[in-house]
């Protein structure tokens, strides 16, 4: 990662950002796969580039700004095998190459304390060329691009110190489609100043379209596609109590939502062996999440960070049987926990960290009539990753060292059917932040 910036000294700024990754890692067999890895190849490799040129003009009630952008990503996926006179065959060679250039325009003008009118344009173009070069796949291939335009204007007012209210409007065009008009409202009311006490509440309208994968990744996109569509409301409370002279803060939040989306589009397993995406009529998805952030100094030295989440979030399907034998109708969404739970600690002292991370993921149906019969049921499972790490100050960089144990506690768990997860493993990271710039002494 990378991030230059230039302050002119009249408002005027001016950033170049670049970030990179290139990774290589082996993936599990199926468990039901009992060849001997030594001649099988399952590896996955991936590069991606993020860069991005930004310009920001801060004037009194003005702020304008500008970004254009380029992102890369080639992935590949290789599934070979070696027979016992050690021949290989190659099952898979899937190669994927995403271009996106892109450039967007921004505004913020404040009218006295009470309106602030926002604004943004940005322009998408990908470009995405997929294929299989193996022999079983000949003619999977696929060379697509898209131009994207999307608009974004917004107005919030604040008739008084305790009350908010703002309406979003926004437009897309997608290839020869012009997306309807999405609006959104919020209100939020301070209805106590002690505890910063705050109702919020907002109605929006949802529309997103397939992507290019979902239409036309090899194997297993869906051309015929239709875009989701629905309303979505919700309604919650938050509160902040604390500060820096009482030595600790402590926030949170909860809330209750309520969608309504037609042609949901969700990824199914098939009986090909790959997932492939199809539109659900109809689905519900409602419920419950809960928030709360804890921030303390234990000792001039010492401080603890707590935070813990949880969420009851059915997804149902309420659409039409697709099928006299479709006993989807009335069921959880495949692979959708109605619940879970998150919980991390952290202890800091002086330039050490001792970090904790937990989560809970609640049963999952693997078939969409949720028949928990031989294999159409992932059980519950509970998750551990501990990391302690040392933060070293050298006259040329700071450096961070980081060990992570995770999966501490050996579970043995599936998040997708036959797709076994790793068990306890262990990660170790150097952190390298030069000190460019700085005189020596």
């Amino acid at each position: 990662m990378q991030e230059l910036y230039y302050n002119r000294g009249d408002g005027t700024r001016y950033g170049l950002s670049a970030w990179y990754l290139r990774s290589k890692r082996g993936l599990p067999f199926l468990s039901t796969d009992y060849r001997d890895d030594v001649t099988i190849l399952n590896e996955q490799r991936e590069q991606t580039l993020r860069a991005v040129a930004s310009w920001e003009q801060l004037r009194e009630r003005l702020k304008l700004g500008a970004k254009l952008g380029y992102a890369y990503t080639a992935s590949a996926y290789d599934f070979r095998q070696r027979n016992a006179q050690g021949a290989q065959s190659d099952l898979t060679l899937s190669r994927s190459y995403l271009h996106t250039p892109y450039g967007q325009f921004e505004a913020e003008y404040y009218v006295g304390r009470r309106w602030l009118f926002t604004g943004n344009v940005a322009l998408h173009v990908p470009m995405v060329d997929c294929s299989d070069k193996s022999p079983y796949h000949e003619g999977d291939v696929y060379d697509r691009y898209r131009v994207e335009l999307s608009g974004h204007l917004s107005a919030k007012w604040r008739p008084t110190e305790r009350i908010g209210l703002a309406v979003n409007l926004r437009g897309e065009l997608y290839d020869r489609h012009a997306v309807p008009l999405i609006p959104a409202f919020f209100f939020d009311w301070v209805v106590s100043e002690r505890g910063n006490v705050v109702l919020k509440a907002s109605v929006a309208r949802n529309y997103r379209y397939p992507t290019l994968n979902d239409r036309y990744y090899q194997p297993g996109g869906n051309p015929d596609l239709r875009p989701e569509h629905g309303f979505t409301y919700d309604g919650g409370i938050s509160f902040a109590l604390g500060g820096e002279a009482e030595g600790y803060t402590l926030r949170g939040e909860a809330t209750l939502f309520d969608s309504h989306i037609d042609d949901w589009i969700l990824w199914l397993p098939t009986a090909k062996g790959f997932f492939s995406p199809v539109n659900i009529k109809k689905v519900h998805a409602y419920g419950v999440e809960i928030r709360a952030d804890l921030a303390a100094s234990l000792t001039r030295e010492l401080k603890i960070n707590l935070n813990g989440t949880f969420s009851w979030a059915p997804s149902i399907n309420e659409g039409e049987p697709m099928s006299p034998a479709d006993r989807s109708v009335g069921k959880q969404l495949p692979y959708e926990p109605e619940y879970s739970a998150t919980a991390t600690g952290r202890l800091s002292w002086r330039s050490w960290g001792l970090l904790y991370q937990f989560c809970y993921y609640s049963e999952r149906y693997t078939m969409s009539s949720n028949d928990i019969t031989l294999t159409g049921r992932l059980t519950p499972y509970l998750m551990s990753n501990l990391s302690l790490e040392k933060g070293l100050s050298l006259r040329w960089a700071d450096l961070t060292l980081k060990g992570t144990v995770n999966n501490l506690f050996n579970e043995e768990y599936l998040s997708v059917l036959s797709r076994p997860m790793p068990r306890m493993n262990a990660e170790f990271f150097i952190g390298i932040k030069p000190k460019w710039g700085t005189k020596k002494r």
